[in-house]
């Protein structure tokens, strides 16, 4: 049986991936996030400009547009193959959330945020409360993101509903998510890391993956004040991109990335 008798008064605590270089970022993310129930903790993110000698047991900056998807189905399918090479800052950001999974794999679950969110209008500490509680009844969920992107369609890859909860095969965006310590368990057992972080989450944790449908928090519109360089941006000019968007159309799936 879960116990949950105290988790209405117990303290949150939120871990916010920010760069040294980021204190504007972290000031303003005290302030949105300076309310009774939340214990906000920073967690040193890796900076892209700076990092070196990325140690390729942990992270491979190699990797294909087939990692993040069923190999299967993609070759039986005659997908085009994209080979591609993580940028900088792809890589930085994967090894800042790598970082906090490896400090606090022992917790039983793990609220992860970037440092640019805020809670959505309407929402708040009792529906993060929620979001873990029903975690704590679902074991089934190991990776639940709290703002998924309204860019991509999910309908077409929801499996079940929960109320507000709705199982996927795989999510876009690292904003706002929380793990449970068997997510952070497989994730850890599963290095190197590949290609964008979300990426490499929805391949390792298949099966396991929930958003919400009402986001509990959000981030700027997409690409605005964001520091990552997208791999799968640099791949327009090339034909092989045109032949993989032709072939995603087909298939009826998002697979920019």
């Amino acid at each position: 049986a879960v116990q949950m008798s105290n988790l209405w008064d117990e303290k949150v605590s939120v871990y916010a991936v920010n760069m040294d270089r980021s204190k504007d970022r972290w000031s303003t993310l005290k302030k949105n996030f300076n309310v009774s129930g939340i214990i906000l903790k920073r967690a040193p993110g890796v900076d892209g400009t700076t990092a070196k000698d990325v140690d390729p047991k942990i992270y491979d900056v190699n990797y294909s547009n087939y990692y993040g998807f069923e190999y299967k189905h993609l070759k039986e399918q005659h997908a085009p193959i994209l080979k591609r090479v993580s940028s900088k800052s792809e890589t930085a950001c994967s090894l800042s959330h790598y970082g906090v999974w490896k400090r606090h794999e022992a917790d039983p679950y793990t609220v992860i945020i970037e440092d640019d969110v805020k809670f959505a209008e309407g929402m708040g500490v009792a529906d993060l409360r929620q979001a873990i509680l029903d975690m704590k009844t679902n074991p089934n969920i190991e990776w639940l993101n709290l703002s998924p992107s309204s860019s991509v369609n999910y309908l077409k890859h929801i499996r079940e509903r929960y109320g507000n909860i709705q199982q996927t095969d795989f999510v876009t965006g690292t904003t706002a998510y929380i793990l449970s310590q068997r997510g952070k368990y497989k994730l850890l057992n599963a290095l190197p890391l590949k290609g964008p972080v979300d990426v490499h989450m929805s391949k390792i944790l298949r099966g396991h993956i929930y958003r919400l449908e009402k986001k509990l928090m959000k981030h700027p519109p997409w690409g605005v004040g964001s520091m990552i360089s997208h791999t799968f941006s640099q791949d327009y000019s090339k034909p092989e991109f045109t032949k993989w968007i032709k072939w995603c159309k087909k298939q009826k799936i998002h697979c920019n990335s």
